[in-house]
C-alpha cells in the first residue's frame, strides 16, 4: 500500500527538498531526504526505498548521473527514477532519457503531477524484496559505504565503457564480417580466458558458424565444444540448413588426442536484438575460470558485439543483391557484344562478301572497342563478385614457378613487339604455397598487362619470387617504364582510379585491374603494395603464406 511506500527525496535547495516531502507526505508516503547526489546514494543503500525523487542540477553529483549509477548497478537497477526538470534545460532530460530515469516530472507549485506520476511508478514497477536487496548491495550503512560503492560503480563504467568502445573499433572493417571478427577476436581473447569460442548466426537457410581456439587445441575438442552447442540446446540446426563453418586461426588445431577425462565448461550469451537466431560461447576445460563476472562481461560483449553483426549482416545482403544484379545486366551486355565481334570477324574475314583495306582499318577499331569493352564487362563483374564475397578459392598445394613461366610466355611475343626484355628472378628452394591458381594467373596477367602498357620500348620487366621469414613467398613484377608519381602511388590500388600516365596512354584500362589484384591477395590472406618513382619505372610486390 502507498502509506508503506519509502520515498527519497533529493534537492539542494531545502525549500524544495521540504515542500516535495511535504505534499508526498500528506499522501502517506514514508519521506527521507538527502541534500546532494552523494546522499542519494547513501540513503538508498542504507534505507532500501522503493522510490528515488532527485532535482538535477546539484553539487558533487548531478541527478542524471546519480540516476545512471544507479541503474548500472545490480542491486538498484530496478529502482525507479523521477528527474525533476525545468523547461529551460532540455538538454539534462535527454541526459536524464540516456541515464535511464523512469520519469520527469517539471519542477512547479502545484504537486499534483509529482504526485500522480509516484502513485504510477510505485504501482508498475515492483522492486525485490528488501533481504535480497541488501543481500546485492553487500554494502555497508553510511556515506563511506556510498563513496565505496560509487567507485565501484564507476569501476564498472569506465570497464564497460572501455569494452564498447574497443569492440566498436573493429566496426572500421565494416562490411565484411570475417575481417571485422577476427580484429574483434584478437581483443576477446585479451578480455576472457577460453580455449575455444564460438560465435555463431542463423539467417536465410543458413548458419553460420566462427570458430576461434587459441593456444593449441585438438582437433578433437573443438568438436566436442561444437556438440555441446547442439546439446546443451543453445544451438538446434534444421535439415534444410546449409552450414558454413569459419576457423579464424586454425594453426593453433592440433592432431593430438584430448586428454582422458576432459570436460569443457561453457558459457553463452545470445544475440537478443537480431532479427536472426545468434550468441556467443566461450568454452574452458578448467571450470573455475568461469565466474559471474565473467559471465557479466561475455553479456557486456555480446551486446555490444551484435551491432556490428547487424551491420556487417545488412551489408552482406546489400553487396547480394548488387552482384545478382550485376552479374544480370553483364550477362545481357555480354552476349550482343559477342555477337558483334563475331560478326566482325566474319566480315573482316570476307565471309560476307570483299573487303576493302579502309573498311577492314574501321573493323579491326570496332574489335578493340569492342574486346575493351567486354573487358571492362568482365573486371567490373568479377570485383562484384569479390566485394561481395561471391568469389570462393579453390585453393591446392602449388608451385609458384611454373605459374610464373607460364604467365611470362603469354605475353612473349608481346614483348618482343615491343622490343622489351622479358625475364625472371625466382629465388632457390621456393615454398610449395596453397593457393589458387587461376585467381593468382589473374594477378601476374594484370600486373604485366600493366607492366606492358607504361615500359617504352627497349624497356626490360622482370618477375621474381622469393622465401620471406619461413612463412610467406614474395612476388615482384618490376618495370622500366614510366613510373607513378609519389601522390598518385596511395590511390592507385582505389577503383577506377589510373595514373596520369594511364590516363595519357594510347592503350587504356578500367581502372579495375590494380582492386581486383588486391582483392584476389588479400583473399588470399597477403598484401600488396607499390614503389616507384616517376620517370624510373614501378615495381608491384605482394606476398602470399607458404
Amino acid at each position: 500500500m502507498a502509506s508503506k511506500a519509502k520515498i527519497v527525496v533529493v534537492d539542494d535547495s531545502r525549500t524544495q527538498r521540504s515542500t516535495i516531502s511535504l505534499a508526498l507526505e500528506q499522501k502517506g508516503y514514508q519521506v527521507i531526504q538527502g541534500s546532494n547526489g552523494l546522499d542519494a546514494i547513501s540513503l538508498v543503500h542504507s534505507e532500501n526505498p522503493d522510490l528515488l525523487v532527485s532535482d538535477i542540477m546539484m553539487p558533487e553529483l548531478k541527478g542524471y548521473q546519480v540516476c545512471r549509477l544507479l541503474k548500472n548497478d545490480p542491486a538498484t537497477e530496478d529502482l525507479p527514477v523521477i528527474l525533476l526538470t525545468t523547461l529551460d534545460h532540455q538538454e539534462h532530460r535527454f541526459w536524464g532519457k540516456e541515464a535511464g530515469a523512469d520519469s520527469y516530472v517539471l519542477k512547479a507549485a502545484d504537486s499534483t503531477p509529482l504526485e500522480k506520476e509516484v502513485a504510477r511508478l510505485l504501482k508498475e514497477k515492483k522492486r525485490l524484496p528488501e533481504e535480497e536487496r541488501r543481500r546485492k548491495s553487500g554494502l555497508p550503512i553510511g556515506r563511506q559505504g556510498a563513496q565505496g560503492r560509487l567507485t565501484d560503480l564507476l569501476d564498472r563504467l569506465l570497464f564497460e565503457a572501455t569494452i564498447a568502445n574497443r569492440i566498436r573499433e573493429v566496426g572500421r572493417f565494416s562490411g565484411n564480417l570475417i575481417r571485422s571478427l577476427e580484429g574483434f577476436f584478437e581483443f576477446f581473447q585479451e578480455l576472457i580466458d577460453y580455449q575455444i569460442a564460438i560465435l555463431y548466426v542463423r539467417t536465410a537457410n543458413q548458419l553460420r558458424l566462427i570458430l576461434h581456439p587459441q593456444g593449441s587445441v585438438p582437433a578433437g575438442l573443438l568438436e566436442t565444444a561444437k556438440k555441446m552447442l547442439w546439446n546443451e540446446g543453445f544451438l538446434t540446426p534444421t535439415d534444410t540448413e546449409a552450414v558454413e563453418e569459419h576457423i579464424l586461426n586454425p594453426e593453433c588445431l592440433s592432431k593430438e588426442e584430448p586428454a582422458n577425462g576432459t570436460n569443457l565448461a561453457v558459457l553463452f550469451s545470445p544475440f537478443p536484438m537480431l532479427p536472426e537466431e545468434g550468441g556467443l560461447a566461450v568454452f574452458n576445460s578448467n571450470p573455475a575460470h568461469y565466474t559471474e563476472e565473467t559471465n557479466h562481461t561475455l553479456k557486456i560483449v555480446a551486446r555490444e558485439l551484435e551491432s556490428i553483426l547487424k551491420f556487417n549482416l545488412q551489408a552482406e545482403a546489400l553487396e547480394k543483391l548488387k552482384a545478382d544484379f550485376t552479374a544480370m545486366m553483364i550477362h545481357d551486355l555480354r552476349s550482343p557484344l559477342t555477337a558483334i565481334l563475331s560478326a566482325a570477324a566474319l566480315v573482316g574475314d570476307g565471309l560476307v562478301g570483299p573487303v576493302s583495306e579502309e573498311q577492314k582499318k574501321w573493323l579491326v577499331k570496332m574489335e578493340a572497342g569492342t574486346h575493351n569493352l567486354l573487358d571492362l564487362i568482365n573486371d567490373f563483374l568479377d570485383l562484384s563478385k569479390i566485394e561481395a564475397g561471391r568469389i570462393e578459392l579453390v585453393k591446392e598445394e602449388m608451385d609458384l614457378v611454373p605459374l610464373i613461366q607460364s604467365s611470362l610466355d603469354n605475353y612473349l611475343i608481346l614483348a618482343q613487339d615491343k622490343k622489351l626484355s622479358l625475364r625472371s628472378s625466382i629465388a632457390q628452394g621456393l615454398l610449395p604455397i596453397q593457393a589458387d591458381p587461376r585467381r593468382l594467373d589473374q594477378v601476374f596477367s594484370n600486373l604485366l598487362s600493366n607492366a606492358l602498357k607504361f615500359t617504352p620500348e627497349g624497356g626490360a620487366i622482370e618477375v621474381g619470387a622469393s622465401a620471406e621469414n619461413g612463412t610467406e613467398v614474395k612476388v615482384w613484377v618490376k618495370d622500366s617504364g614510366v613510373g607513378i608519381s609519389a601522390e598518385e602511388i596511395g590511390q592507385i590500388f582505389e577503383k577506377y582510379r589510373q595514373s596520369s600516365s594511364g590516363k595519357t596512354s594510347d592503350q587504356k584500362g578500367t581502372g579495375l585491374g590494380l582492386v581486383i589484384c588486391k582483392m584476389i591477395v588479400e583473399t588470399h590472406g597477403g598484401k600488396i603494395w607499390v614503389e616507384s618513382q616517376e620517370g624510373k619505372g614501378s615495381t608491384f610486390f605482394f606476398t602470399l603464406p607458404s
